[in-house]
């Protein structure tokens, strides 16, 4: 062990928690305690089996210019760890930063410091349940000046206000993947992509229908837009269609999971025709569609089989299947691997 190289145990180090290997290398021989002191870079995690005594908050007051990634794993923990520590310049080396809030005024406090990251390119957050308006969180976050990635979880919501207001100097975000792991709106999504100019992957867990009939009319093309992934609530093929064409023309991967009633999403000669005429990008498409089935049903004569076989499709290579369980009807397609 002593004749491994030092790039060795560097690589072994990045599966480790911070804390961990200072408890088991610190003090071990001179080589350990140079390689720990020198230019080691760590990853912190907290959670249940993290005691914040005196020891630990020491070796987190000599080394938060060390730390990249810090993350906690219930809201208990981050509460705590926040009664201690203000995460702010001081942290100079943070990129990911992965967290559950509990108080909405305790949020707001901690988001306000992150602008004073000048690497949080990460920001992973986790909520049980939420506020009525999340437009202020997401106002705070579309700030950070050098974040590319964001994911925002609610587990126990429906439809929430995202109220922003318009962008006003020109400032806009530098997030380039997004994951809004939640309801929005499609009016509610449109408003918030034109702060994000830069996108270039999106996912969205839940698009449902907008609550009035006025659609929004400021929309940016986000000429970046590669990869799409979204869940498709109470929304019509006609409106999904026009939010595609309106938000991008570049996307390479789309891929939609319905839950509509709507019939047309079954029609593949409409796909065909947006695919192959305005959406000449897409090489990977992935789709699954869930329907009712009504009394007697055979699997093997179903007219959408040939409609999904055609040359279109044949040449390439996207799979169509048909899944019955129970009384439910499962239509995907897939790209062949």
């Amino acid at each position: 062990m002593e004749n491994l190289p030092n790039e060795i145990f560097y690589e072994m180090f990045d599966f480790l928690d911070g804390y961990d290997i200072y408890q088991a290398f610190s003090n071990l021989n001179n080589r350990f305690e140079n390689l720990i002191n020198s230019s080691l870079l760590m990853t912190i995690q907290i959670s249940s089996s993290t005691t914040l005594d005196s020891r630990y908050k020491h070796f987190l007051d000599s080394n938060k210019h060390r730390i990249i990634s810090l993350r906690f794993s219930t809201e208990l923990f981050f509460n705590h760890f926040i009664k201690f520590y203000t995460i702010d310049s001081s942290f100079l080396r943070l990129q990911l930063l992965v967290f559950k809030p509990m108080s909405r005024c305790i949020l707001i406090t901690f988001l306000f410091n992150l602008k004073f990251l000048p690497q949080l390119f990460a920001l992973t957050m986790y909520f049980i349940y939420c506020f009525d308006n999340l437009g202020d969180i997401y106002q705070m976050i579309l700030h950070l000046p050098v974040l590319e990635y964001l994911k925002l979880k609610i587990s126990e919501a429906e439809q929430l206000e995202i109220n922003i207001p318009i962008a006003a100097n020109n400032h806009f975000s530098s997030i380039k993947y997004l994951v809004i792991d939640h309801c929005c709106t499609i009016n509610q999504l449109m408003n918030l992509l034109l702060y994000i100019p830069q996108l270039s992957h999106l996912s969205c867990g839940c698009l449902i229908k907008s609550n009035n009939n006025i659609k929004s009319e400021m929309m940016i093309k986000l000429n970046d837009l590669i990869h799409l992934t979204v869940v498709i609530g109470d929304i019509d093929f006609n409106e999904f269609e026009e939010f595609l064409l309106r938000l991008c023309s570049q996307l390479q991967i789309l891929n939609v999971k319905i839950h509509s009633f709507d019939k047309s999403y079954l029609n593949a000669n409409r796909w065909e025709q947006l695919i192959s005429q305005k959406m000449t990008s897409v090489n990977k498409f992935f789709f699954s569609y869930t329907d009712i089935i009504y009394g007697n049903f055979n699997i093997t004569s179903h007219p959408l089989l040939n409609d999904f076989t055609a040359s279109f499709w044949i040449n390439r290579k996207w799979i169509f299947k048909v899944l019955a369980h129970d009384d439910e009807l499962t239509y995907s397609i897939r790209p062949y691997s």
